[in-house]
Formats: C-alpha cells, sequence, structure tokens
C-alpha cells in the first residue's frame, strides 16, 4: 500500500459491490472528499462519472470481461466540478485469482484539457486567416486580370488611333518626301506597329530594365537592321551601337551565350 500511497494518480479499490476499499491520499485531493467518507459510501456516490452506470464502468466490466482498459472520462468532484480523467482500470485478484474488484488509476487532465481548448482556439483562429489569406489572394487575382484586361483594352485603343489618325498622314507624307525621308518614315510605321505588339510586351516581361535606347535598338534589331545602319539611324557610331548591343545582352541574361542576340529578340515576337 505504501507504493499506492506514493503515487501522484488517484487511487481506489473498489469490490465487485461497488463498495470502496481504499483510497490513497492522491484521491481525497483529487476528489474534494476525505478518505471515510470514500469508505462509508459506494464508488459511484462518493465519486461519480459520465460512465457510470453503463457499459464502461469498470466493475461491470471486471464482472463480465476482467482485464486492463484505459478510458477517457469525467469525474464530479465536491462542488459539482467535472474533472477530465485518465482512468485505468485493472482486475484486482485474491490469492486464488479470482476477480474480486478493481483498481482504479485517475490522472487528473484538467491541464491537458485547457491546453487542447486553447489549441482548438489557435486552430480555429488559424483557419479564419487562412481563409481571409484566399479571399484576400482572390480578390488581387481579380484585380490583376482586371489591369491586364484594361491593358488589352488600352493596346487596342491606341492601334486603332494609330491607324486611323496617324497612318494616312505616314502615308500622305511619304508620297511627297524622298528616298531618304521615306526609309525614316517607314521605320516610324515600323515603331508604332510595336507598340502594342506582343513583342514590345514580352521585352518588358523580361524586366531588363532595358533604357528608352536599349528598347529602341532591340526594335531596330528585329527590323533587321545591321549595326552599321542602326549607327546611321540613329546618328552615332558603330562601336557605340556594339557597347549598348553588350550592354541588352547582359541585361536579357545571355552575355557569354552562343545565343544571336537578333535571333532572342525574335523569339519574343
Amino acid at each position: 500500500m505504501q507504493l499506492l500511497e506514493n503515487c501522484s494518480d488517484g487511487i481506489r479499490l473498489v469490490d465487485l459491490e461497488f463498495r470502496v476499499l481504499y483510497v490513497n491520499q492522491a484521491m481525497t485531493e483529487l476528489s474534494g472528499i476525505s478518505e471515510e467518507e470514500h469508505l462509508r459510501q459506494q464508488c459511484f456516490e462518493s465519486l461519480c462519472g459520465n460512465h457510470c452506470g453503463g457499459g464502461n464502468c469498470p466493475v461491470r466490466m471486471m464482472k463480465s470481461t476482467p482485464q486492463s482498459t484505459i478510458m477517457r472520462v469525467e469525474k464530479f468532484v465536491r462542488g459539482g466540478r467535472a474533472v477530465p480523467c485518465e482512468l485505468k482500470a485493472s482486475p484486482w485478484r485474491d490469492s486464488r485469482g479470482r476477480v474480486v474488484g478493481v483498481l482504479e488509476a485517475f490522472r487528473d487532465l484538467s491541464d491537458l484539457a485547457e491546453l487542447e481548448d486553447e489549441l482548438e482556439i489557435s486552430s480555429h483562429e488559424l483557419r479564419i486567416q487562412v481563409e481571409m489569406v484566399r479571399q484576400k489572394s482572390d480578390a488581387l487575382k481579380e484585380v490583376l486580370d482586371q489591369i491586364s484586361s484594361d491593358k488589352s483594352s488600352l493596346g487596342f485603343h491606341i492601334r486603332k488611333q494609330v491607324e486611323i489618325a496617324v497612318l494616312p498622314q505616314l502615308k500622305y507624307l511619304q508620297s511627297k518626301c524622298g528616298p531618304t525621308e521615306k526609309r525614316h518614315l517607314k521605320l516610324i510605321r515600323k515603331a508604332l506597329d510595336e507598340i502594342t505588339s506582343p513583342f514590345a510586351q514580352r521585352l518588358d516581361a523580361q524586366k531588363a530594365s532595358l533604357s528608352a535606347r536599349e528598347s529602341e535598338i532591340c526594335n531596330l534589331i528585329v527590323q533587321g537592321m545591321s549595326t552599321k545602319e542602326i549607327a546611321e539611324n540613329l546618328g552615332t557610331s558603330p562601336g557605340t551601337v556594339e557597347q549598348q548591343r553588350k550592354r541588352i545582352r547582359k541585361k536579357l541574361g545571355i552575355s557569354g551565350c552562343k545565343s544571336n542576340l537578333e535571333s532572342y529578340l525574335r523569339s519574343l515576337k
């Protein structure tokens, strides 16, 4: 019995007639009932639980199928307070091996139950936050889709305005000017065609941070112009254009690669 007295779990011995024969100090502290009160009452009177009187009653179980079992129960201690407990019930046998009662060990799970409640609250709050993030993500996607749609619509509007208001004037000027001016007007028209083209959008999507002059050179390269022709068109030297081509390759991430700049740019069209 000294071993049971030193146990931190609440221990009691109950015979097959539901009489309490022994309780340790931990049991009196758990229940709030003195040892004398336990011993003069039946087990379901001194420490009633939600399993008492049913199929999970340890005494009834030992009468039918005597074997050890562990279950989660609630015991109602003095004052009517429900205490969540882990109950370990084992058959208690006499010297002949006959089952004459049950040895019950109750472990107070109040702290664990509080942690479980806190975890459930935290899980619920996390689910709410996840749902809020999902809703914000959906809203952001709708905004981005709308921006993309507006961008496409704006590109279409710009192209229409160019076709209606600008191209007729270019065509008229081409009929009135000389070969050199016609070549420049032709380049202007190609540049206007590129304003809303997939090439301009894909080149921008590379996020290469190209300068306005570098973007202009890219357009001239795609039009099939050589370094010398680009230099003449921009009023600069071929060496300067070559340096700018090198910077473009570096910004596009193809510096040091065998990929031809013109081929790479045409792949974006």
